[in-house]
């Protein structure tokens, strides 16, 4: 079957209307932000979809790539769901989620 998505890409031009509020350093942190917030819930939709849940820990890891771009400048990311459970105190996490963004590329 088809439960996975494989990637996803999304349009960058919201964040270039904004473009000349932030500095370089502020846009690289939004479009983070951006991929960090999208990827995260594509991934928690899927998990539960396959089954996961609160009360489920995922039993193997879920990943999700994403692109950004406008067509001139491009940003891929990577992340990689291992928990859900985000409320656990931070003595009882015995993993936690990945992501990886690459800086804006022309």
């Amino acid at each position: 079957g088809h439960d996975f998505n494989l990637l996803t890409i999304y349009p960058m031009d919201m964040l270039f209307h904004r473009d000349s509020y932030f500095n370089e350093e502020e846009f690289q942190s939004s479009v983070m932000s951006w991929i960090v917030n999208a990827s995260h819930a594509e991934l928690l939709a899927q998990a539960y979809y396959l089954g996961f849940s609160m009360w489920r820990e995922p039993t193997y890891p879920l990943v999700a790539q994403t692109i950004l771009s406008n067509r001139r400048q491009w940003v891929f990311g990577v992340y990689q769901l291992n928990t859900i459970g985000h409320f656990k105190p931070s003595d009882a996490q015995t993993t936690s989620n990945v992501c990886w963004v690459s800086p804006v590329m022309t």
